[in-house]
């Protein structure tokens, strides 16, 4: 069976309409998967979270954070210092603050540390947070509270530490570097 010129061109067409449509669809998928499986780059860290969009809330003071391994309480009572990677830095963030706080934040000379104690929900959330030790200054006090409300522990809870978590999160507080 041979077929015309004519007939051989829309045959022609035919496959090639069929292709770009296939082709298009390929993509269409291919690029709808792979925005949904875009992985969040706070897994990778190895301990805490803490979400910048959160703390800064249009204007705001700048700071540098260290959050230093937590103290988890066990079911038992006691305490278990988590491993030495569970820490978290922030080089600049905004925090919110009272201008008074703001002013003398600017005017540190050496970093203030303090400790929150939190408990945290089933999704690792703070519920209630406590300032355990504080830093000496009215200002640090409120930004360690203030920082460790806006915390997200991606390893709590877990078998170990089961829901409610109750910790004491070490925070340091610095001017940041220029």
């Amino acid at each position: 069976m041979t077929m015309t010129v004519a007939e051989r061109r829309r045959h022609e067409r035919r496959i090639f309409v069929r292709s770009m449509i296939a082709a298009v669809l390929l993509h269409v998928l291919a690029v709808a998967y792979w925005t949904g499986t875009r992985a969040d780059p706070r897994s990778r860290q190895p301990g805490i979270s803490i979400d910048p969009d959160e703390l800064s809330e249009g204007e705001g003071t700048q700071v540098a954070l260290f959050f230093g391994p937590p103290n988890v309480y066990l079911p038992d009572g006691s305490l278990a210092r988590e491993d030495p990677s569970r820490t978290l830095s922030v080089d600049r963030i905004l925090v919110s603050l009272s201008s008074e706080c703001a002013h003398r934040i600017g005017n540190y000379s050496a970093p203030v540390r303090g400790r929150a104690r939190l408990r945290l929900d089933d999704r690792g959330h703070p519920e209630d947070v406590r300032l355990e030790r504080g830093t000496g200054d009215v200002c640090g006090d409120q930004i360690v509270v203030r920082v460790a409300n806006d915390l997200l522990y991606l390893w709590l809870p877990n078998e170990r530490f089961p829901a409610p978590v109750d910790l004491i999160q070490p925070v340091t507080v610095s001017r940041p570097q220029d």
